[in-house]
């Protein structure tokens, strides 16, 4: 009789003999163990155990292939991990140095300079509804603004604050526009923040060479002036009616807004 036994472990096959001789194979680490013999007890000739030989290394084989699969698969989970990781932690960065808005209001001013975003003048069906003139501003010099001072003007509404990337992108657009008709008798406008603390909107208006009139919503807003998302734009004709309403970002400085502007 002839002893055999298998011996797998993490680093290598050891193919072990009764006397001492053996070889080793790479593979993963399992464990198989036989006693080749034949019917009479006497030694296993070369042709069988060959077989087995071969055999039992197609086997350690394949358990290689396995696990080199297996590793593979691991190792392309752990860097996408470790991508995702990466970008979640950009934006996280951003998000708690404040630089967020700034670079999202950078981009979407680009994209507004295409004029590929543009307001949509359609007249919104106010029938019977008139602007409400109560309320009361703050500008930054500490003086009160009443709406009432605007009655029988066009007026020309802008609701922002100073952490919405979208109001940064268009307020660009809304300077050259209050640039072009700066002095037109009986237009207004009003650049109203909408940030907790007025010293926040302040402080982002402070070195802007934008020209338009701003304040702040120290007191809250009316009726007419609420809105589920900023930044929100509203035209108020002389009769006190509504006749622009729009939420979401525009260029507004176009040929278009600003013949539409003129003629309230």
């Amino acid at each position: 009789m002839c002893g055999w036994s298998l011996n797998v472990w993490n680093c290598g096959v050891n193919f072990e003999s009764g006397d001492g001789s053996g070889f080793d194979i790479l593979c993963w680490k399992f464990d198989i163990s036989c006693c080749l013999f034949d019917v009479q007890g006497s030694e296993l000739d070369s042709p069988n155990l060959n077989q087995v030989i071969i055999k039992t290394s197609k086997a350690a084989h394949r358990v290689v292939n396995r696990h080199s699969k297996i590793r593979h698969r691991f190792m392309d989970w752990k860097k996408e991990i470790k991508s995702w990781g990466l970008i979640l932690a950009f934006f996280a960065f951003l998000y708690f140095t404040g630089l967020l808005p700034v670079i999202q209001g950078g981009i979407q001013s680009v994209l507004l300079s295409t004029g590929l975003i543009k307001p949509k003048l359609e007249i919104p069906d106010l029938t019977d509804q008139k602007f409400d003139y109560r309320g009361q501003f703050k500008d930054f010099e500490g003086q009160v603004i009443d709406l009432q001072d605007y009655r029988n003007k066009t007026v020309f509404i802008n609701l922002w604050a100073s952490w919405c990337g979208p109001c940064r992108a268009e307020m660009p657009h809304i300077a050259e526009l209050y640039k072009s008709v700066q002095g037109t008798p009986d237009l207004e406008f009003l650049m109203i923040g909408l940030d907790n603390d007025i010293k926040k909107s302040q402080g982002f208006m402070e070195g802007k060479t934008w020209g338009f009139p701003v304040v702040h919503a120290s007191y809250g807003l009316n009726q007419s002036l609420q809105s589920e998302s900023i930044p929100t734009t509203l035209v108020v004709n002389k009769e006190g009616k509504i006749v622009f309403y729009q939420q979401g970002m525009s260029n507004f400085n176009t040929d278009e807004f600003r013949n539409f502007l003129l003629s309230q």
